[in-house]
């Protein structure tokens, strides 16, 4: 199956400083990819480089973006405008900020849709009507008469996800849709994005820090980590039998109320720019031995997963306790 969206050794900059490193990753049509990591690990700025929502100073130095046939990296803004939106759009961290809040909710979608189609009033609202009941939002005229600040936290989510998928879009990017959000709000966005997927057989790549999220709904699995992708495979594979020392922490540090006690992750991850000669982990792991402080590790395939680290072979073998 040739996938919908993949990067190819893609790397960024912000200035003369890198922040990703030959990225490698790819999603198929009805798939959920997680990406996950610690804050200031690359996430937002590969969600970001997907459409070419990069700041002022920052670029992609190489690399590829391939929409089906499209490379993203080759397009003119103009022909990046009419793909945002229509077929690709974002879900962001806090919906609700990111509406504008001196219009409506109904205006919002419907400068939206004529962004984008051709398309009658009558027509955005029968699109309006069939996406609100999908993700729990019930009273409509209510809801599209009111502003962003009228509206709940998790009813903003759900009104971004519904304004995301206005133009039936191939791909959604959800850049930590639940971060914001109590426990109960968060159960529900999620299982939202789930029943879109499920309904329209869209495709989903989401940002979280959430791992349990992660073990629920996701198919693939992307764990980074100071700019590169250091494991990467099935959610089971992930999961199951991490390859990693950092995915395993980052497993073993999810809270959970049947093991009496609370995980981290010891010291802090690097900055970017900070001069490297082994692994960019080192000081933080705890399974280090010689050539982790003087070589970068290869990345290699094992199995079904790809995996950045010198030792992933014992790992393997090992009965893993997270």
């Amino acid at each position: 199956m040739k996938p919908i969206l993949e990067t190819k050794d893609l790397c960024v900059s912000y200035g003369n400083t890198k922040i990703l490193e030959n990225i490698n990753i790819s999603i198929n049509k009805g798939e959920i990819l997680g990406i996950v990591g610690e804050s200031g690990s690359g996430k937002s700025t590969l969600l970001k480089s997907l459409v070419s929502l990069l700041p002022s100073n920052a670029k992609i130095e190489h690399g590829n973006i391939f929409l089906e046939n499209k490379d993203l990296v080759k397009l003119s803004k103009e022909e990046l405008r009419q793909i945002r939106g229509k077929e690709i759009s974002i879900v962001f961290q806090n919906s609700g900020a990111s509406l504008c809040p001196i219009r409506t909710i109904e205006k919002q979608f419907m400068e939206s849709a004529k962004a984008h189609q051709d398309i009658s009033d009558e027509d955005i609202r029968k699109s309006i009507d069939e996406i609100f009941p999908k993700i729990h939002l019930k009273d409509v005229d209510r809801i599209l008469k009111s502003y962003p600040f009228e509206l709940s936290g998790g009813m903003n989510q759900r009104v971004g996800i519904a304004l995301a998928m206005l133009n039936k879009p191939s791909i959604i990017l959800a850049d930590e849709p639940t971060s914001a959000l109590d426990v109960t709000a968060q159960a529900q966005v999620v299982k939202t994005l789930m029943r879109l997927r499920d309904d329209f057989n869209t495709s989903i790549i989401m940002i979280t820090h959430n791992m349990g999220v992660v073990s629920y709904m996701v198919d693939k699995v992307a764990v980074m980590y100071n700019g590169r992708v250091v494991e990467y495979g099935s959610k089971k594979d992930i999961i199951n039998r991490p390859l990693h020392p950092y995915t395993q922490m980052l497993i073993k540090s999810t809270p959970n109320m049947k093991k009496g006690k609370l995980y981290g992750i010891p010291g802090k991850a690097p900055v970017f720019g900070d001069a490297k000669r082994g692994c960019a982990f080192v000081d933080r792991c705890n399974k280090s031995m010689g050539k982790c402080y003087t070589e970068i590790p290869s990345t290699v395939s094992y199995d079904n997963s790809i995996v950045n680290c010198h030792l992933y072979k014992e790992l393997a073998e090992e009965e893993i306790i997270v």
